[in-house]
C-alpha cells in the first residue's frame, strides 16, 4: 500500500474545518433568537393627592424610589381629563392631555397647581420617565369638582 503523505495545506484545512466544527457545537451563550435587555421602567407614583382652595388645584405625590434595576425617575408628566358635570357618562373613556412637564428634584414631595372652572370634572394622573424616555406606570387617579 502507498502511504499518502499530507501537505501542510490539506492539514490546516482538516483542522480549521473541526474547529469550526467544535465551535458550532459548544458556542457560548444560549442558543436561541437574540432577545433586547431587560429594562425595568421606573416605579409609579402611588399617592398622589390634591389641595383644593377656590378654584385653585395643588396636586402632591411622593418621588417614588428607584428599585433594584428600575430606572431612577428623572420627570413626570402631568395628565389632565376635564368634562362637563352635567355630561357624565358611565363607562365612557376618560380622555386625558398633557398638561405638564416636570423634572423631578431630589426633594421628596412634587407639587404643581392648576387652576379649575365652576361646573366641572377633572380627573388627574402623574406617569413618571427615565431619562432614557421609557415611561412608567400610571399615578393613581384623582378627580376634583369645581364648585
Amino acid at each position: 500500500m502507498p502511504s499518502v503523505r499530507k501537505t501542510g495545506s490539506t492539514l490546516l484545512l482538516q483542522l480549521l474545518a473541526a474547529t469550526l466544527i467544535l465551535l458550532c457545537l459548544y458556542a457560548c451563550g444560549k442558543k436561541g433568537w437574540p432577545s433586547p435587555p431587560k429594562v425595568i421602567p421606573p416605579q409609579p407614583v402611588t399617592d398622589l393627592r390634591s389641595r383644593v382652595s377656590g378654584l385653585q388645584v395643588e396636586l402632591l405625590w411622593s418621588v417614588p424610589p428607584a428599585a433594584d434595576g428600575a430606572e431612577p425617575v428623572t420627570r413626570f408628566v402631568v395628565q389632565r381629563s376635564a368634562d362637563p358635570v352635567s355630561e357624565t357618562c358611565k363607562g365612557c373613556p376618560i380622555l386625558f392631555t398633557r398638561t405638564a412637564d416636570i423634572p423631578a428634584t431630589s426633594e421628596h414631595t412634587v407639587t404643581w397647581q392648576d387652576t379649575i372652572q365652576k361646573g366641572y370634572r377633572y380627573r388627574y394622573k402623574v406617569v413618571g420617565y427615565s431619562e432614557g424616555g421609557l415611561a412608567g406606570k400610571d399615578s393613581n387617579m384623582i378627580e376634583v369638582i369645581g364648585e
